[in-house]
């Protein structure tokens, strides 16, 4: 057995003094009675004397042990199981620990003022302060699921303190991993100290099996205590699921934004408002309200709510849909939203003769997909090559041309077309029939010189290329894309190029020899199909069965994701938080990006026409806006990700089975550390008998005391 503190004990030892000093001071003497049989008085006093002097030590004994309890209820006793050496806390505990928050959205569920985080980095610095004065720190937080041990205690206290809520990178349960992982090394027993609620969305099946893997895995020495921060009972509205399309109607523009509202604890009755406004004019503010009752949700406690916006500009819009009255959590409370409304996309499509006829697959799968909801409509018109040549490129009308099998071009339009492309206009290479050996006219474009015609009377199959292709985004996945039925569109004749640098390919032939491939050039894009894509049904020398075969949906979306890199794409404008937002602009010149919250960063030029911006973990809608001049280029909008504000709870024997056999206490005060670390430690609390027998002992000296003095 050992004490917590035993000075205590070895001051009631002292105590012992007080009633020996009293006992020796009010002794009794028996009185002398002088009587004639003296005798027999005699022995009557000596009995009488040996029964008193007995009842008075007993007296006495009693006084001692019942201060002697006394003390020891002070030192609190506690007894330690047989345990491996260095799994034992002596004095302060570990000299190692790290202190885990989730930061997420949901921790800025408030009561009474405060917000959950808030109350996890008050019981975090309480923590600090009970730790060994020797240990080292780490704190670590799910917005980014990183962590380091502190240069000393101040450290780690003002790291707590800079805390932030933000959409989180990282799940709970990987940040226990990169901390257990962090303090493996150390000697000794180990604590984690995770400050948290227990949102099943921190818990999902992929991070929870690694976090029990990574703890089997384990020395057994990290012990974890568990802070809960739930808030209960919850009551929270979420606005989520937000879907904009943007259509145009008798020339004006037509935007229609929809929300769906989820009350999982409870329905009841308010209102959603809109506000909206085009960017470069933000004194034209839109507004519109949507109230909602409680018999409006449905089985699932859900509804969804749309607006609509009618007779817009050509112009980019930004806006907000709010729920009032609010709700403890305001992170799900409003949705932004950016859309761009603009007119059609001039598409050229030029073919050999009769060019109507053989560039209608074309143009008919680029319309057919174009007409999806959502998508910007084209405005396509077909030429021959002799009135693409006497064509206005250059006048900023045209946002592709699609060259379906081109002649040798002429010097004249070849350099028109370079210009074009350079400013930012796409231009799609379809080779085929017409096109010449050695022919360099195009060169500039295509980064190469057609070779030769490689003939193969059986087919070749198409191989998507590994990675992601923007011209395959029609697939999804690079997976999807990979088990798609190519056999169906065999190639039997395609151009060996001669390449200045050997480019990356979208689709491949089986001999390796790229056969759908994108280029930038300048501040736009090229598209090079070795193959023609303009061949017909019952064409006796066909080149390919692309668009002539039973694979016709593949067709469809290959049409699409050319048709969407030589037009800039449709870049989601509506994005989640640290998704790369890409928006069109002018390449080459200074920008700056305005957040959320009005903190303006500068960045570089975009490049092929589109910035890259990756900071994007700010929810709310951005702007991005000429460095010098301050107009408005492009804009974007960041919203949460469900899981980011799920407060739907997982039971705690659930989150219990997946730290397996590390040990692992619930703790719901600092104060009670010492505590904890005992159970957790093997060590029994005998502070409870100790009471049972100061009190059992304090009896028996009272009742003594009452008999011996009457």
């Amino acid at each position: 057995m050992s004490l917590t503190s035993g000075k205590f004990l070895w001051a009631a030892c002292a105590a012992i003094l007080i009633p020996l000093l009293i006992h020796l001071l009010t002794r009794g003497r028996p009185r002398h009675v002088v009587f004639p049989p003296l005798r027999l008085l005699e022995e009557r006093y000596r009995s009488n004397r040996r029964r008193f002097r007995f009842r008075q030590f007993l007296l006495l004994a009693l006084r001692a042990l019942v201060l002697v309890l006394f003390g020891l209820l002070l030192a609190r006793p506690v007894r330690h199981a047989a345990s491996p050496a260095g799994v034992s806390l002596p004095g302060g505990g570990a000299r190692a620990a790290a202190l885990v928050f989730d930061t997420s959205l949901r921790m800025d569920y408030e009561k009474s003022g405060r917000t959950r985080l808030d109350e996890a980095k008050e019981f975090g610095l309480a923590i600090l302060d009970r730790l060994a004065p020797d240990a080292r720190v780490a704190v670590f937080d799910t917005r980014n699921g990183e962590g380091a041990f502190q240069v000393d205690r101040l450290a780690a206290r003002e790291a707590v303190g800079r805390l932030r809520t933000a959409p989180s990178r990282a799940t709970l349960a990987d940040t226990l991993v990169r901390a257990a992982a962090l303090l493996e090394s150390e000697p000794g027993t180990k604590e984690i100290f995770i400050l948290a609620g227990r949102a099943a969305a921190d818990w999902p099946d992929g991070p929870a099996e690694r976090l029990t893997r990574a703890l089997a895995g384990a020395d057994g020495n990290i012990r974890f205590y568990f802070a809960d921060f739930t808030p209960e009972p919850v009551r929270n509205f979420s606005l989520s699921d937000l879907r904009v399309t943007v259509s145009r109607v008798r020339g004006k523009g037509e935007a229609e934004i929809r929300v769906a509202l989820a009350a999982p604890e409870g329905r009841a009755s308010g209102r959603l408002e809109l506000t909206a406004a085009p960017i470069a004019a933000p004194a034209g503010e839109i507004t519109a309200a949507e109230p909602f009752t409680e018999e409006e949700f449905d089985g699932e406690n859900r509804l969804e709510k749309r607006f609509t916006l009618r007779g817009l500009d050509d112009g980019i819009y930004q806006g907000t849909v709010t729920k009032t009255p609010p709700d403890p959590l305001a992170a799900d409370d409003r949705v932004s939203f950016t859309f761009e409304v603009r007119p059609p996309k001039k598409l050229l499509f030029a073919a050999p003769d009769p060019a109507e006829t053989r560039a209608v697959f074309m143009k008919s799968a680029v319309e057919l997909q174009a007409a999806a909801p959502g998508r910007v409509p084209f405005d396509p018109e077909i030429l021959s090559y002799g009135e693409l040549r006497e064509y206005p490129l250059s006048e900023g009308n045209v946002a592709a041309v699609f060259l379906l099998d081109p002649p040798s071009p002429a010097d004249e339009l070849a350099g028109r077309l370079e210009r074009f492309v350079r400013a930012g206009g796409g231009a799609g290479f379809f080779l085929g029939r017409q096109t010449a050996p050695g022919d360099a006219g195009y060169a500039p474009l295509l980064g190469g010189t057609p070779l030769r015609t490689v003939n193969l009377p059986e087919g070749a199959v198409l191989l998507p290329g590994p990675g992601t292709h923007a011209l395959l985004a029609g697939f999804g996945t690079p997976d999807r894309a990979a088990s798609a039925p190519w056999t169906r569109l065999p190639v039997y004749r395609y151009w060996r190029m001669e390449w200045a640098e050997t480019p990356p390919a979208a689709l491949r032939f089986a001999d390796g020899a790229p056969a759908l491939l994108q280029r930038p050039v300048g501040n736009g894009r090229v598209v090079l199909s070795t193959t023609p894509f303009s061949d017909l049904p019952g064409d006796p020398k066909a080149w390919n069965r692309i668009t002539t075969g039973d694979g016709a949906w593949l067709f469809l979306l290959l049409a699409d994701g050319i048709a969407r890199v030589l037009t800039g794409g449709n870049e989601p404008l509506n994005i989640a938080p640290y998704e790369t937002a890409a928006p069109a602009v002018k390449g080459g010149t200074p920008l700056e990006v305005i957040l959320p919250d009005g903190e303006s960063l500068a960045t570089a030029g975009g490049t092929e026409g589109r910035l890259s911006f990756t900071g994007t973990g700010q929810p709310g809608s951005y702007r991005v806006v000429d460095a010098e001049t301050k107009a408005p280029l492009a804009a974007f909008s960041v919203n949460p990700r469900p899981e980011d504000v799920d407060l739907a709870p997982i039971p705690p024997d659930r989150i219990r089975a997946f730290f397996g056999k590390a040990p692992l206490a619930r703790i719901d005060s600092a104060d009670r550390l010492e505590a904890v670390r005992g159970r957790l430690g093997g060590r029994f609390d005998l502070y409870s008998l100790a009471a049972l027998l100061f009190g059992l002992v304090l009896t028996a000296e009272l009742w003594a005391a009452g008999r011996l003095y009457g």
